[in-house]
């Protein structure tokens, strides 16, 4: 039980790393109104570490796969400690970014880790079960830091930074609950590890999935808050509250991902999820209200509830135990190069169409996204996919 919890609160590390500061950003960028820029930079220390996921995952991967889980995860979260509260006190835009960019960093060590230990950890259905819990609880970790954080920054700007302390109270218990999983035989100079049995379309149609989802996913911290005083008057306390009803959607629908499992199939729950993002978003382009808003982002957390869940354990099945942590690494770098274009792609529509276009166009390719994902259930249907689980299997037990 122990393990499972550092696990699950490692995972909320992820969520932690953007949507604690989203609430600051109007408040930021009025700061910083004077720095040539600013109005695409301050989005951007949103983003950043997402670019930094992107870019450092992989290679974290082979580290993780080469040195160990419990390692790497142990440094990224002193790591994450010291540049996500770099908020704290540095003063300008650019040294900001620099803090930012060290934080996805760390953030790729913890995530790559931490799931690639949850993959070595359990099997079957016990994975599927853990996995949709470990969903549902960075769901909720992310009312938790929305709100929080909302909070915060109807203080001061700066006073949300502080919570990515949260990282060093994790490390003692990550120290003493992880075991380094250990594998039945060393095949560490297999020549036959190169031909690993991976079904490569499915794998393929995993990472584009989570970066399209992602990109939409990341709409919400990054545009909504604009959104809700452009158009609603929100105040910024209250922009996390609105904002962390769809982590609650989500945290709900993830908690029972393996009871949608026993009645669906992957592929079908991917037709879903976009289903009720493209309709969250087509509500919320159209919304003058506040009750609105919130019905919106209720629905488009129906929608996100299945996607990271839904993700990992069609990963984890077609991920051989010894480069798990690479293909978790490409993973890590497709869901963060989506949260890191999300504004870029945002930008040329919200400049011709304004905030509510931005929803309105983002919702109609989501509805395109469930078109994608009903073909690929039809190509499954015909055999010429699947998704299936390889060999060596894997023990968990001390490292002398």
């Amino acid at each position: 039980m122990k393990r499972k919890i550092v696990l699950l609160l490692g995972s909320s590390m992820t969520v932690m790393a953007g949507a604690t500061i989203a609430p600051s950003l109007p408040a930021m960028r009025d700061i910083f109104q004077d720095t040539p820029g600013a109005g695409t930079l301050v989005p951007l220390l949103l983003t950043v570490p997402a670019l930094m996921i992107a870019l450092t995952s992989p290679g974290i991967g082979w580290l993780v796969d080469r040195y160990g889980r419990k390692p790497i995860l142990l440094i990224a979260l002193v790591l994450y400690a010291a540049a996500g509260t770099s908020g704290l006190y540095l003063n300008s835009l650019s040294s900001l970014l620099v803090g930012r960019a060290l934080l996805g960093v760390a953030v790729a060590g913890t995530m790559t880790s931490v799931m690639t230990l949850v993959a070595d950890y359990y099997k079957g259905e016990e994975r599927q079960a853990f996995m949709g819990h470990q969903s549902s609880f960075m769901s909720f970790g992310g009312i938790v830091f929305l709100t929080t954080g909302g909070f915060l920054a109807d203080g001061h700007w700066r006073w949300p930074f502080a919570l990515y302390f949260a990282s060093l109270l994790l490390w003692p218990f990550a120290a003493t609950a992880l075991v380094e999983p250990r594998f039945h035989a060393d095949h560490s100079h297999d020549p036959s590890l190169l031909d690993f049995p991976i079904h490569w379309p499915s794998l393929i149609f995993l990472y584009a999935t989570a970066m399209a989802g992602m990109l939409l996913f990341y709409l919400i911290p990054v545009q909504m808050p604009f959104f809700l005083k452009q158009k609603l008057d929100v105040a910024p306390k209250f922009m996390g509250l609105i904002m962390a009803t769809a982590n609650m959607a989500s945290a709900l629908v993830s908690s029972q991902y393996f009871r949608l499992r026993r009645y669906f199939t992957h592929q079908a729950v991917f037709a879903f999820l976009f289903f009720f993002v493209g309709a969250g978003f087509t509500v919320l382009s159209r919304s003058t209200e506040v009750w609105q808003a919130v019905a919106a982002m209720l629905i488009c957390g129906v929608g996100f509830g299945m996607l990271i869940p839904n993700i990992n354990v069609c990963l984890a099945a077609v991920s051989p135990e010894k480069v798990r942590g690479r293909l978790f690494g490409g993973l890590m770098t497709c869901v963060f190069l989506g949260q890191f274009i999300s504004p870029i792609a945002a930008s040329p529509v919200a400049h011709r169409t304004g905030l509510d276009g931005v929803f309105g166009v983002y919702g109609i390719a989501s509805l395109e996204g469930l078109v994608v994902s009903a073909g690929f259930v039809l190509w499954m249907l015909s055999g010429k996919a699947r998704f299936r689980t390889p060999s060596p299997q894997a023990v968990v037990e001390e490292n002398p």
